[in-house]
């Protein structure tokens, strides 16, 4: 009842504006729509996050790649904007990102959140080894993370193929987002691992 009462409140107040959307009206009334909402869960708090958080450093570091901020909107056709554009636009492409404070305060934010921190507990893994003594769950945690081995080495295989060279650029900086930090042993900017949950 009170995981029913959580997850109404969920659907209910916190997305109280999807109503209309049939995706956000899973109600707990099965085995499988509870295991369907675990794992969007799951999901967003660990391998989407992941994906989307740990590599923002290796590309946002540069400003020019990701400005923080702008001063002024993008120029509409016809504008007199768009004029000052078209004659010089390194200057006006200047003019419209932050100041150097800002710029750095910036890079300092993305840096913070890219890195993964020193306690960080990653998917498949546990902080402790004493969670459960059940042989059937510890049979299963070794299945997922045999599985999580096998991702490693299809991005892996990915990262080789010429025909996907969009995985890397120009600069030729593999895709390991979705890699697993096995020894637990990596912390700070690596952009691989995958935390078992937003870490904030």
């Amino acid at each position: 009842m009170e995981l029913q009462a959580w997850w109404e409140n969920v659907r209910s107040v916190g997305h109280g504006y999807r109503q209309g959307d049939l995706a956000c009206r899973l109600t707990l009334d099965t085995i499988d729509n509870l295991a369907e909402a675990l794992f969007t869960l799951v999901w967003i708090v660990s391998a989407l996050h992941a994906a989307v958080n740990f590599g923002q450093y290796g590309y946002a570091r540069f400003p020019p790649n990701r400005p923080t901020r702008c001063r002024q909107f993008v120029p509409l056709p016809g504008s007199p904007e768009i004029t000052q554009l078209e004659a010089d636009p390194d200057k006006f492409f200047l003019e419209m990102i932050p100041d150097s404070f800002m710029t750095t305060l910036g890079l300092a934010l993305i840096e913070v959140l890219s890195n993964h921190t020193s306690d960080e507990v990653y998917l498949g893994q546990r902080a402790t080894f004493t969670w459960t003594d059940d042989g059937e769950l510890l049979q299963l945690l070794d299945r997922f993370c045999e599985e999580l081995r096998r991702v490693d080495e299809r991005v892996t295989e990915r990262n080789k193929d010429p025909q996907l060279g969009n995985r890397s650029g120009p600069v030729k900086v593999s895709y390991k987002l979705m890699f697993q930090d096995d020894a637990g042993t990596d912390k700070g900017l690596t952009r691989r691992g995958i935390p078992n949950s937003v870490s904030i």
